[in-house]
C-alpha cells in the first residue's frame, strides 16, 4: 500500500499541511499555484486585497476556469491525436497495398522472365534443329549430284543439251534466211519479165 505523503505548504501567508499520495514536489507546486493566483488577484483589486473570503472565491473560479480550458485544450488535442492516428493507419494502409502491388509485379517480372528465358532456349533448339536440317539437306543434294554424276557419265548434262540445240538451230536459221533471199530473187525476176 503507498505511503502517504505529509507536506508543509504557505498559501497566501498562511501554512497548511497537506496529505497526499502524490509526491512532496507536486504538492509544493499546487500550493504555489494557488498562492500565486491570489497574489496576482490581491495586486490588481484593493478590494480583493482586504477580503479575504472574495479572494479565494476568484482564485477558486479561475482555477475552475484554467482547468476547464484545461479539459478543452485536452479534448481538441485528443481529437487532434484521433485524427492524425486515423490518417496514420490510412497511410499504413495505403503503403500496404502498395507494397503488395509492388511484390504481384515483383512476381509477373519474374513468371516473364521464366518465360522469356524458356522462349530464348526454345529458340535456340529451334535455330540448332534448323542448322542439322540444312546440313542433312546439303548432305542430300551432295549424294544426290554424285549419283547423277556417277549413273550417267555418257550422257549430256543440261548445259551441253542447251549448247547441242543452239548449233543446230544456227544453220535452220540460215538456211531458212537463204530459202527467203532466192524465193525474194525469183519474183523480183518475175516482175520484171512481166514489165518487158
Amino acid at each position: 500500500m503507498a505511503v502517504k505523503n505529509r507536506v508543509r505548504v504557505t498559501v497566501d501567508g498562511k501554512s497548511f499541511t497537506l496529505v497526499g499520495y502524490e509526491s512532496e514536489e507536486h504538492l509544493n507546486n499546487v500550493a504555489a499555484y494557488i498562492d500565486e493566483k491570489i497574489r496576482d488577484l490581491r495586486k490588481n483589486s484593493s478590494t480583493i486585497a482586504q477580503d479575504h473570503s472574495l479572494a479565494y472565491i476568484l482564485t477558486s473560479l479561475n482555477v475552475g476556469d484554467d482547468y476547464f480550458k484545461n479539459l478543452e485544450r485536452n479534448a481538441a488535442l485528443q481529437e487532434q491525436k484521433c485524427e492524425a492516428e486515423k490518417r496514420q493507419k490510412e497511410a499504413e494502409a495505403r503503403l500496404q497495398e502498395a507494397e503488395k502491388r509492388q511484390r504481384e509485379a515483383e512476381a509477373r517480372l519474374q513468371e516473364a522472365e521464366i518465360r522469356l528465358q524458356e522462349a530464348e532456349k526454345r529458340l535456340r533448339l529451334t535455330e540448332k534443329e534448323m542448322e542439322q536440317q540444312v546440313m542433312q539437306l546439303k548432305m542430300k543434294v551432295a549424294e544426290l549430284e554424285k549419283k547423277v554424276t556417277s549413273s550417267a557419265p555418257d550422257q549430256q548434262t543440261v548445259p551441253e543439251i542447251q549448247e547441242a540445240s543452239t548449233e543446230k538451230a544456227v544453220p535452220e536459221v540460215i538456211l531458212h534466211n537463204e530459202q527467203n533471199t532466192a524465193i525474194q530473187k525469183r519474183r523480183k525476176d518475175r516482175v520484171k519479165r512481166k514489165k518487158k
